[in-house]
């Protein structure tokens, strides 16, 4: 990267006011600018172009570069958006998939998975509603748990 000077420049605007500014340019530039065989006016006109360019390119940074970073900010947003549905996407397929295979077990294993985990019921309530001993429930719930993984397996 080319080393930069600081130039200040007097000049009247458009408005016919007087403006004192302050820019940056090449140092290479503003050194052959230093040359005596160029003339004054033409050196002073230079520098107001250079500076009229300068200001462009600063306008242009903190309009356009704004711009930029606020529409990767937007593509984030969508991109999550996207990731979020995908995600949601796979739960309902999983829930599908869980669906199917619960629907493979007995009646009365469903029936049993659906009052343990939707209604949530507690063994305790199991036992009261099947009339059997807590050892009873558990075994029951440790075939459908055994079913549910090996049918979950094959997905």
């Amino acid at each position: 990267m080319s080393q930069q000077v600081e130039v200040l420049l007097d000049f009247i605007n458009k408005k016919g006011q007087l403006k004192h500014v302050k820019f940056w340019m090449d140092k290479q530039t503003y050194e052959i600018l230093k040359d005596e065989s160029i003339s004054e006016e033409i050196r002073h006109q230079y520098l107001i172009d250079e500076y009229h360019e300068y200001e462009r390119e600063r306008y242009h940074n903190r309009k356009f570069v704004s711009f930029d970073s606020e529409m990767a900010q937007n593509l984030n947003l969508i991109k999550d958006a996207l990731i979020s549905i995908e995600n949601r996407y796979e739960i309902d397929l999983n829930n599908k998939i869980i669906e199917q295979s619960i629907n493979k077990l007995t009646p009365r294993q469903q029936e049993m998975v659906r009052l343990l985990y939707w209604e949530e019921k507690s063994q305790k309530d199991l036992c009261k509603i099947y009339g059997v001993s807590k050892q009873a429930i558990n075994n029951a719930l440790n075939r459908i748990h055994k079913t549910l993984k090996k049918l979950l397996k094959k997905y």
